[in-house]
């Protein structure tokens, strides 16, 4: 059974929670309705919804334990994110990352040894040079 979401305001609680669970929902309409979704609702978001990485960069710090460790485990998170929240995280949410998450084998040995890369900002005129080809000089 699908939902129309244009009625979400008129959908009961019971219906949200079924919406969250089993419906696509796109990236625009969860980050509108995140501040109304219950506890509930927001934990079938994090597990079976595809959210994205500045979303859940953005919403970090108000997710509690059992949203972040759903988010561990069922979305897809970047080296620059996991190195920068590495030391925060429960033990258990860095097992759910080296389980869940495809790191590379040199990324995971950097985690475990407690040695975590840091960005580097490389200025965007240096960048230009980088990616430069001087062959074609």
């Amino acid at each position: 059974m699908l939902y129309n979401l244009s009625n979400w305001n008129k959908l009961t609680e019971d219906q949200r929670n079924y919406v969250c669970y089993h419906q696509k929902l796109t990236q625009p309409f969860i980050e509108k309705h995140w501040n109304d979704l219950t506890e509930e609702q927001r934990n079938s978001a994090c597990t079976n919804q595809k959210l994205t990485q500045a979303f859940i960069t953005k919403h970090w710090k108000k997710l509690i334990n059992l949203q972040r460790d759903y988010v561990c485990c069922s979305q897809k998170l970047t080296q620059a994110f996991v190195s920068k929240h590495w030391k925060k995280l429960t033990e258990h949410q860095r097992d759910l990352i080296y389980e869940y998450q495809k790191l590379t084998p040199s990324f995971m040995e950097q985690l475990m040894s407690g040695n975590i890369p840091k960005r580097v900002f490389i200025p965007t005129k240096t960048m230009r040079y980088i990616d430069m080809d001087f062959e074609e000089f």
